[in-house]
């Protein structure tokens, strides 16, 4: 994995100018009290971060701003930087979408990983973790810890994640990248809500989380946001949708006409049953402007993953999903190895 660590450094500009911000000062307060944070909560999540520097052989700061990039850009120094922040997040670029469905034909999780740089998709692989608590696998974008997007690991614990964006950033809370780190070893669904509703969170994310290992057990979604705010909804029967978009704790956030179009959309696609429905609606364009499934646009959708909880196995998608072109399966509960998308 070191030369697709070395590569993602070299070709991110913004993390370039994150360097450069920070070796000016214009940055050091958050970097450091953001660190500061995780540090004091995980601090073997340093390690961890400091072994991938050494292992390939680039600057350990380089893999910390990458870690804490969600944070970061928030905090962009000038009114007219701000404003182009905001601009940024109501792009297409802020559009990961998770589906659920709980019903007599099976229970299934799923979720598209989007992103706004199509070039992050060469640095995107499943990553395979053995230590003291088990093993863990999540998507991993290089350079960074497993994973801010969806995981599973040996005690059959699953989650996936959408990225919300309050208005406001807490520097004194924990960085997004550590909380789903350390979500990768819970064990049961109480103790990932715990891991999740505990940590004061710098940002806002939604978590569904699932466990086959606990047969009927409902899975939830757990919403989070700065000041300790968090709301917890178990699954109903039938599918559930959620978005970039808080829909149940009361907090300012950006404006996001990406998450309210797909929204929206789903509405219109309602009522669907089983996985065959899940995948209609995350391969749907209908929406030119804001589509569910974006292979193209800046918004683009990297890969589509399928938990089947009834049958324990997970398959991770390219391209329109409906195709089923699989690139990734595993029985989450026995070990195989890691692989590149």
């Amino acid at each position: 994995m070191r030369h697709l660590i070395q590569k993602r450094v070299e070709q991110q500009a913004w993390l370039h100018e994150a360097m450069a911000k920070y070796e000016s000062g214009a940055l050091r307060s958050v970097v450091d009290s953001l660190a500061s944070a995780g540090r004091a909560a995980y601090p073997q999540l340093f390690e961890e971060m400091e072994g991938m520097a050494h292992g390939s052989q680039v600057e350990y700061l380089y893999i910390l701003l990458m870690n804490l990039q969600r944070e970061i850009r928030y905090f962009i120094p000038g009114d007219s930087e701000r404003a182009k922040y905001v601009q940024r997040m109501t792009s297409p670029d802020m559009n990961c979408t998770d589906v659920s469905y709980k019903g007599p034909e099976g229970w299934w999780l799923c979720h598209n990983e989007d992103g706004g740089d199509a070039a992050d998709m060469h640095f995107l692989y499943m990553l395979q973790v053995k230590g003291d608590h088990g093993t863990f696998t999540g998507l991993t974008y290089a350079g960074e810890l497993p994973s801010s997007a969806f995981g599973y690991n040996s005690s059959g614990l699953v989650f996936t994640m959408d990225g919300l964006s309050p208005l406001h950033l807490d520097l004194e809370g924990m960085p997004r990248n550590f909380v789903s780190r350390k979500l990768m070893e819970a064990k049961t669904i109480d103790e990932a809500i715990q891991i999740v509703t505990q940590a004061r969170h710098s940002v806002g994310h939604n978590y569904n989380i699932a466990s086959i290992a606990q047969q009927g057990t409902n899975p939830v979604s757990v919403e989070t946001a700065p000041r300790g705010l968090f709301s917890v909804r178990t699954w109903e029967d039938g599918c559930s949708f959620h978005a970039n978009r808080y829909l149940r704790i009361k907090t300012q956030q950006i404006p996001n006409p990406s998450s309210e179009h797909r929204e929206k959309r789903v509405q219109q696609l309602l009522p669907v049953h089983g996985l065959d429905g899940l995948l209609s609606i995350l391969s749907d364009r209908e929406d030119k402007s804001w589509p569910i499934f974006d292979p193209h646009g800046s918004g683009s959708t990297y890969c589509t993953a399928v938990f089947d909880l009834m049958q324990r196995r997970v398959e991770v998608y390219v391209g329109n999903p409906l195709k089923r072109e699989c690139c990734f399966s595993d029985n989450i509960v026995e070990v195989h190895q890691a692989c590149c998308l």
